[in-house]
């Protein structure tokens, strides 16, 4: 395992630290439905990260790489979400789910070269998903709560 992967590795703890600490925080601030859409982006884009890295780390051993994935992805997902409640759970539990088989698949099928770019991608679009956490608050305070249908 080279250095790079470690930063990914790391990269990837500290996100879902800050993370977990940044839902429990603006548990209040958030509506369901807000927080059912951050904690499904992030989840599905921590465990994807998570599956490229793996699935690259263990190529040719799909089951491993895929189960290690997976249990990254539940643990964040359950961590992050408990603050909102068991329906955002499932939600974050089955989007990091499909994430983390689709980045172990990903990371099986290209070269370690090509990985490189993918991962740093993909880590990209992980903290942008963790930015939904400062983002969306400040939306909702401006949205009415009620809905008229007609």
């Amino acid at each position: 395992m080279n250095t790079f992967f470690y930063y990914i590795l790391f990269s990837l703890g500290s996100i879902s630290i800050v993370s977990c600490i940044c839902a429990f925080k603006f548990r209040n601030k958030l509506r369901t439905m807000s927080a059912m859409v951050i904690t499904m982006s992030l989840s599905m884009s921590l465990s994807l990260t998570a599956g490229l890295l793996f699935g690259v780390l263990y190529k040719g051993d799909l089951f491993t790489s895929t189960i290690i994935s997976i249990l990254i992805g539940v643990v964040f997902a359950i961590i992050s979400s408990f603050p909102y409640g068991i329906l955002i759970s499932v939600e974050g539990v089955m989007s990091s789910t499909m994430g983390a088989m689709m980045g172990a698949m990903l990371g099986e099928k290209i070269s370690i070269n090509q990985s490189s770019f993918l991962l740093m991608f993909f880590l990209v679009i992980t903290i942008c998903s963790s930015l939904l956490i400062f983002i969306i608050p400040k939306s909702d305070k401006y949205q009415d709560e009620t809905v008229t249908i007609r």
